[in-house]
């Protein structure tokens, strides 16, 4: 799988991704980078990043990094423990796969500010369709 072209192929056409400023940076086998740059509309009523943010995040970081594989995948359950919380700058969350099996993923993720103060840690499974992906 070429990641740089898998990358760019997300970012252009995941419009999820697009629409709540979320972009893939950093692809591997079994790993992934995400970013966000925090505005108004990341914010919850209290002024800092919403917990929803923080969760789509960790969800497309880990989506990402399953897909690695080459093959499709679907969110099959995820915990997560929100630790800190922010209210500007960049977010970056990391996901690193700690299984794959036959049909199955896990993926562990952090969520990081822009100082790499740990905002929350996130594990996700995933289950794998079966379905190649061809980009």
């Amino acid at each position: 799988m070429d990641f740089d072209r898998y990358m760019e192929y997300y970012n252009k056409n995941n419009h999820f991704m697009a629409k709540n400023n979320i972009r893939i940076v950093a692809l591997r086998k079994g790993y992934s980078e995400v970013e966000l740059e925090i505005d108004e509309g990341s914010l919850n009523i209290n002024g800092t990043l919403h917990g929803g943010v923080i969760f789509t995040m960790a969800d497309v970081a880990a989506g990402s990094a399953a897909r690695t594989n080459g093959i499709s995948c679907v969110t099959l359950s995820s915990h997560m423990n929100f630790i800190k919380t922010t209210k500007s700058g960049k977010v970056k969350a990391v996901a690193t796969q700690i299984h794959k099996g036959r049909t199955t993923g896990v993926y562990k993720v952090d969520l990081f500010d822009d100082e790499n103060i740990l905002l929350a840690t996130s594990t996700f499974t995933f289950f794998f369709t079966g379905e190649r992906i061809h980009i």
